[in-house]
């Protein structure tokens, strides 16, 4: 909360401020109606969150296939080693938030590499990669690890945001514009949120 309002600041007076709100009359005259119609909102809302979900997912892996390829021509042309993907660019972008979580110097960028597979392949991929690194050693220290799992543990990452969007505008179909256009912030909220408790806890342990 205390992010959301510091990125989109609440600068108006709410027009339901101090009144009381009545609720909204339910549309089925029995029990029977709003099963059946309850359940086939259900399913429209199931069904295009799994489309849209599939859809992100798929402009994501289209968008990291054109990069690695574009930079992959590039290093040949020029004589430059290795090729760039989504996964390294997110990684660099993760950096520095990687670092002001209090994390020791010589793991940031293991956590940033964490923080780009869970921003682009979700946190469970980003904790078998956490869990690898410890067998490994790539991660280590109770202090790192600790800071690492708090700063993985959340929805922030492009598939939620889609579930968020696709969810949210299935519920209010006006509002899908605004939805859209908030998104970013929200998950920038959402990453930002994560990290801080990632910081809090380290500095409790």
């Amino acid at each position: 909360v205390m992010f959301s309002k510091i990125l989109i600041p609440e600068t108006e007076q709410a027009e339901t401020a101090g009144q009381h709100v009545k609720p909204v009359d339910s549309e089925y005259d029995n029990w029977f109606a709003a099963v059946i119609g309850g359940s086939r909102q259900g399913v429209t809302l199931c069904v295009g969150l799994a489309a849209l979900l599939i859809a992100v997912l798929a402009i994501t892996g289209i968008g990291d296939s054109v990069v690695g390829a574009t930079s992959g021509a590039l290093a040949s042309a020029f004589g430059w080693e290795g090729s760039l993907t989504l996964q390294t660019i997110s990684a660099a972008i993760m950096y520095p938030f990687a670092w002001m979580t209090g994390i020791e110097s010589t793991q940031v960028s293991a956590l940033s590499q964490l923080l780009g597979d869970r921003l682009l392949l979700t946190e469970a991929v980003a904790y078998q990669h956490l869990s690898t690194g410890i067998d490994n050693g790539t991660i280590s220290g109770q202090h790192n690890i600790v800071v690492c799992t708090y700063a993985l543990c959340g929805f922030a990452h492009i598939a939620s945001v889609a579930i968020f969007v696709g969810g949210a505008s299935a519920l209010a179909p006006s509002r899908a514009n605004d939805l859209s256009r908030i998104a970013p912030r929200a998950l920038l909220a959402a990453t930002l949120a994560c990290l801080s408790t990632a910081a809090i806890a380290g500095l409790y342990l």
